[in-house]
């Protein structure tokens, strides 16, 4: 199969990439080893959305495709197995089927480290306390992970919750000391550290600590375990030390003909409306490229 632009990942970045591209009239298909729609599909309720007042991930990724969908785009379902140059064209290779493109976007996203945690149900249940904070409002909950992102967030949830308590499975924190006395100094924060969250319920969670199992009661948890980039598969463009990629202003990575948007490029802010719009830059920047700039 032949065509003018691969995009490889159908999270939020590549999904509006796809639709910019689509509405220049070039061509172009779009992969996704999972759901379409990425990390974001666990999101219950996005009230911080430029526009938009309050709607779940999975029904903002349903609006997004049904968008997509008007134009006939193109989706391929499969893991990418094999990126390799043919000439001046990319061969994007799955289990199933070839793609020979001139251009690539890269729009991998992350993926959650894995945590150990056993999670018995979702319903009370975070990973982005910008997302889904205001639904626990006055209310009692847990953070799980002490490094920069979960600590940020319980300082950001202590000004929504009642009280705010962070797990970390080792005897100090990980995050940056500055951070650290912020929230130490929070009079609803507390930090429950050489805690080991083994198991989250709707209503409590269940820790290890001196060697003895605990139960603790939440009315919501939020977990920071971490994530990291997706882009292992990418070897030739240039990354940082934890693998996210390198891009310049116009999202264009250190190979020539290959950009990336989303999550996985470095600095990235780990949200809707920034991934959305690193998507669109990359796909005008490709479209300028290849003279059709009428978007």
């Amino acid at each position: 199969m032949k065509t003018r632009v691969c995009i490889v990942g159908g999270g939020p970045a590549g999904l509006t990439a796809s639709l910019y591209l689509l509405r220049a009239g070039i061509d172009h298909v779009i992969i996704e080893k999972n759901e379409y729609g990425g990390n974001i599909l666990e999101a219950i309720s996005i009230k911080n959305y430029p526009g938009i007042v309050d709607i779940s991930g999975r029904e903002y990724i349903m609006c997004l495709r049904s968008q997509i969908d008007l134009y006939d785009g193109k989706f391929i379902r499969g893991s990418v197995t094999n990126i390799e140059r043919e000439g001046d064209k990319f061969k994007i290779s799955t289990k199933r089927r070839e793609i020979v493109s001139d251009y690539l976007i890269i729009a991998t996203g992350t993926k959650r480290l894995s945590s150990g945690i056993e999670i018995h149900n979702f319903d009370n249940t975070s990973f982005c306390a910008l997302c889904d904070g205001s639904n626990f409002k006055g209310k009692s909950i847990s953070v799980i992970g002490a490094g920069n992102n979960g600590v940020d967030s319980a300082i950001y949830l202590s000004n929504i919750a009642k009280d705010v308590t962070i797990f970390s499975d080792v005897d100090a924190p990980s995050c940056d000391h500055t951070t650290y006395e912020m929230a130490k100094n929070i009079e609803n924060i507390k930090f429950e550290f050489n805690a080991k969250v083994t198991d989250v319920y709707r209503d409590k969670l269940v820790y290890q600590k001196d060697g003895k199992e605990v139960e603790f009661e939440t009315e919501g948890t939020f977990i920071y375990i971490g994530f990291t980039p997706e882009t292992e598969i990418f070897d030739e463009v240039k990354k940082d030390e934890y693998g996210y990629i390198y891009v310049d202003k116009n999202l264009k990575t250190s190979v020539d003909k290959v950009y990336a948007c989303g999550d996985c490029i470095e600095g990235s802010f780990g949200q809707l409306v920034t991934a959305q719009a690193t998507g669109a830059q990359a796909a005008i920047s490709v479209g300028k490229e290849l003279r059709k700039c009428a978007f």
